[in-house]
């Protein structure tokens, strides 16, 4: 049972989707599921739906006929399996850290409601909306005189910026009213408040909120007089502070509720401190003209020997003319290229082709389509990622490198957490990256992708460290890639728990490798309370620096003086299992005992769950 439902309701809001999509992929938080439920739209929605389920098994889509809002609420709240339920429009968006600190809040205090604060977003800018100040865990009284100050605010009426605990939905029977289409929000909520009794908020952002003309719920007509239902609503929120022997002391504050909703759509005090939007974030109402939508038409360049993968952004207008990379005469990726390894610049697509190939390198663009205007990289929008599992799969590529800034920020967005391998980012070979010629780019870009000075490989390290123990004869090398524990479960040929993944943390002035089953994960409170310090691993920048080996082949072996290594009891499981071995395409079989020995550990420890 996976420990969150997150539902989010669809309706024609393709032009927002992959924005809302892309945030759920890019959480730190993985047990999850995500159902996605497609209300009747009209638009190219359920085609993107569709295309975010083949990318992540935690998608599920529901397609179902138009039946409004608190309808396809109710239809993901009758489906959800998670402890908790989590809600989200379409055309919204969240920060990465947003199921995280939700879940951590409520795991933490036994809580039934956690309420964050928001961004409330106005064009290609945002503001933070703060509310509850109070830090410690509330009962249902307290909560709801936090929200006699003012009912109507976005912050109380909302669903998206709360987590509820799914039992208190169950077993009290609460639903959506379908028949409104306004505030039907806000009376769930004052059913939950009813029946709840422990509440935390939490004094962080975790949702961008943006209201648009033609969404799911403004394009739904209300069901009855306005005036009528207002006095309605009155009635159900006095109900509830009466249920509670609150209203006679308080009622000249809760009947102001009438006034206070009469403000409808209110999103409260905003801070005065607005901040611009990521670039990629803001998307207008209209696309200015121009903007076409284009589909990536040619194949990457790579083969079984490829070792290192160079990830541009999306072609160019000549290049797409061309049909090959790179095909802008002023852009110097192939003068660069003749330089690292050597050879002539090359002409002909097939020079070009086989340059690359003879010595390792394979080439490919992070986007596969989108939307764009001309060969401008800023006005990318509408996303879709290349496969990049493609070439990892098939080759030996151990190494990624994006061409450029774009390419950089695009890769860690939509391609980092899938591949495993971080990127380095190269100086762009683009014309307008003048402040770099030719020879500082080919200066710069042979030392990032294959350094100033010869050094022993990290894998002949871990080997002839493992020597000494003799098993060395034990160490298996692939030809393909196995720098995920997915990789190196197909590699060689087991269940991926079989997988000893090693894991890379700071604590205090010190280096610590966790080695853990392929399918455990780091439980925070056993980390603190061996560590006594929250888990925070490396940077993977820093990984290989201070452990000594590269993401994709850290392993216990060999290491750098001064890393502590601990064995988690997860492994204890199997007879034996796989560590990898300094590289990204080898691991070696170790019984536990011998695992234990050749890693030198500290001891065994019970940090995972």
């Amino acid at each position: 049972m996976p420990l969150v439902t997150l539902i989010i309701p669809v309706y024609n809001a393709a032009r927002y989707l992959r924005r809302c999509l892309d945030s759920v992929l890019e959480q730190d938080f993985a047990d999850m599921e995500v159902l996605v439920l497609n209300d009747g739209s009209r638009d190219r929605s359920l085609e993107i739906c569709r295309e975010y389920e083949k990318r992540d098994s935690r998608i599920r889509v529901v397609d179902k006929e138009n039946t409004g809002v608190s309808d396809t609420r109710n239809r993901g709240m009758r489906l959800a399996e998670g402890k908790y339920l989590q809600f989200m429009d379409s055309d919204d968006w969240l920060t990465p850290d947003a199921t995280s600190s939700l879940v951590q809040a409520a795991e933490e205090d036994d809580c039934d409601l956690v309420i964050a604060d928001f961004y409330r977003v106005n064009g290609a800018h945002y503001a933070e909306k703060k509310h509850i100040r109070t830090t410690h865990v509330m009962g249902r009284e307290e909560f709801a005189l936090e929200m006699a100050d003012d009912p109507s605010d976005y912050y109380y009426g909302v669903m998206w910026n709360k987590l509820y605990r799914r039992s208190v939905v169950e077993e009290h029977g609460l639903a959506c009213d379908t028949s409104l289409n306004w505030c039907e929000d806000f009376l769930f909520n004052l059913g939950f408040i009813r029946y709840g009794d422990r509440f935390r908020a939490i004094q962080k952002p975790i949702y961008y909120y943006m209201k648009r003309r033609g969404s799911l719920v403004s394009t739904e007509s209300i069901s009855v007089d306005a005036v009528k239902l207002r006095f309605e609503l009155l009635e159900r929120y006095k109900d509830l502070y009466q249920s509670m022997g609150l209203y006679e002391e308080h009622k000249l504050k809760i009947n102001s509720y009438i006034v206070s909703v009469a403000k409808d759509g209110t999103v409260g005090i905003i801070s005065p401190n607005k901040q611009k939007l990521d670039p990629e974030d803001v998307i207008p109402e209209e696309y200015r003209s121009g903007y076409q939508h284009v589909e990536h038409t040619f194949d990457p360049v790579y083969d079984r020997d490829s070792e290192i993968l160079i990830l541009g952004t999306f072609p160019s207008v000549k290049s797409r003319e061309q049909n090959f990379y790179y095909g802008h005469p002023q852009n110097r990726f192939w003068k660069v290229m003749a330089r690292l390894t050597g050879e002539p610049v090359p002409d002909t697509v097939e020079q070009k082709k086989e340059m690359l190939l003879k010595h390792h390198i394979a080439v490919w663009d992070v986007v596969q389509s989108c939307d764009i205007i001309g060969s401008s990289d800023s006005s990318i929008r509408n996303v879709v990622p290349a496969d990049l599992g493609r070439i990892l799969s098939d080759s030996r590529v151990a190494k990624i490198f994006a061409n450029g800034d774009k390419a950089y920020k695009l890769y860690q967005k939509y391609c980092r957490k899938e591949t495993g391998i971080p990127a380095v980012k190269l100086p762009s070979t683009s014309p307008a990256n003048a402040i770099f010629t030719l020879d500082r780019l080919a200066d710069t870009w042979e030392e990032l992708i294959y350094g100033k000075e010869e050094k022993k490989m990290a894998f002949e390290k871990a080997k002839e460290y493992l020597k000494q123990f003799g098993l060395e004869n034990r160490i298996l090398v692939f030809d393909t890639s196995s720098a995920t524990v997915d990789l190196a479960a197909q590699a060689v040929g087991c269940e991926p728990a079989r997988i000893a993944k090693t894991l890379s943390f700071k604590v205090g002035d010190d280096c610590v490798l966790i080695v853990a089953a392929g399918d455990a994960r780091i439980d925070n409170s056993k980390y603190k309370a061996q560590f006594h310090t929250k888990a925070k691993m490396l940077a993977p920048e820093e990984v290989e620096i201070l452990v000594g080996h590269a993401i994709g082949g850290v392993c216990p072996f060999g290491v750098k003086e001064g890393v502590k290594v601990y064995l988690d009891v997860s492994l204890r499981r199997f007879e034996s299992v796989y560590p990898a071995c300094g590289s990204s395409n080898s691991a070696v079989e170790l019984t536990l005992s011998e695992l234990e020995t050749a890693s030198g550990s500290e001891g065994w420890i019970d940090v995972c769950k």
